[in-house]
């Protein structure tokens, strides 16, 4: 399987416990405090690998959808479908890709939008990928 490296992840989570590591600084979900609820919480959970060849801005390609692929076909959020981030100048080096969880939205009954982002550096970390999907299920 993937040799990719999920780095702060599980760091993130316990040592901020009310926080989402995004592209470099927090991003406060106030209704999330462990990967488990993000995951228990996502009708969609899909992984993305990044396109960094355009710089600051990253293609998050789908590549993989981990949970709910019906939801996600119905949503239209199928492989290869693009997610772009501004990649800020102070954030470090670019990630390998994502783990993207969304949920659906209030004012269109069957929409879903992104709820959160967990990026996955390469080559740092302790938790691969996979140990991740089996972790929590996915």
């Amino acid at each position: 399987m993937k040799s990719l490296i999920v780095i702060g992840v599980m760091a993130a989570f316990f040592l901020m416990p009310r926080c989402v590591m995004k592209a470099g600084s927090q991003v406060v979900l106030s209704d999330v405090t462990l990967p488990k609820d993000l995951v228990a919480q996502s009708p969609i959970i899909v992984y993305a690998k990044a396109d960094t060849n355009s710089l600051p801005m990253i293609g998050f390609a789908v590549t993989e959808v981990w949970k709910g692929s019906r939801e996600a076909s119905v949503a239209g959020i199928t492989n290869g479908m693009q997610f772009p981030t501004r990649w800020p100048a102070n954030g470090g080096s670019p990630p390998y890709g994502a783990i993207l969880f969304f949920r659906p939205t209030e004012s269109s009954p069957g929409a879903f939008e992104l709820r959160a982002k967990l990026f996955v550096p390469a080559g740092i970390g302790t938790m691969s990928i996979q140990d991740f999907k089996v972790t929590y299920g996915l």
